[in-house]
């Protein structure tokens, strides 16, 4: 008998339906100005799911749970990948990031996932925390146009 718990069969059974994935945070890959930024990968699709300037969401959120029969994901309304089919994104919940609309909410995704791409970031093992000492993906500022 191993000593390994499986909780995907704990949900699975406990849950009919209930699928879970694990989410992979990339912990200061990006630099904006002075401000380090984390990236989530979600194992469901391999996309950005979340972006964190703080080190508490890395710490708390290592999966992510949906239900196949309803398509309902439980972080589904602040996940940023639109691509996703549990994806239920509410812009109105991510005022404080400043995305104001749907529009916004397409623009984030595209940077994030071409950020994910401009880092190599790839899901890692069950609750993967990879730090990065120095952000190998700097954003700059636009210049202002006068």
């Amino acid at each position: 008998m191993s000593d390994f718990f499986d909780f995907d069969a704990m949900i699975r059974e406990s849950h009919p339906g209930h699928e879970r994935w694990t989410v992979t945070w990339h912990i200061g890959v990006v630099r904006l100005g002075r401000k380090k930024c984390s990236l989530a990968i979600c194992a469901k699709t391999g996309n950005v799911a979340f972006a964190a300037s703080d080190l508490l969401h890395p710490l708390i959120v290592h999966d992510v749970f949906a239900d196949r029969i309803s398509q309902t994901c439980e972080d589904g309304k602040c996940c940023l990948d639109i691509s996703c089919p549990y994806n239920k994104a509410d812009p109105k919940l991510m005022k404080k990031y400043g995305i104001r609309n749907r529009q916004d909410l397409e623009n984030v995704h595209r940077t994030a996932e071409r950020l994910k791409l401009k880092g190599e970031l790839k899901t890692g093992e069950l609750h993967s925390q990879i730090y990065y000492e120095k952000a190998p993906i700097v954003v700059k500022k636009a210049p202002k146009h006068a």
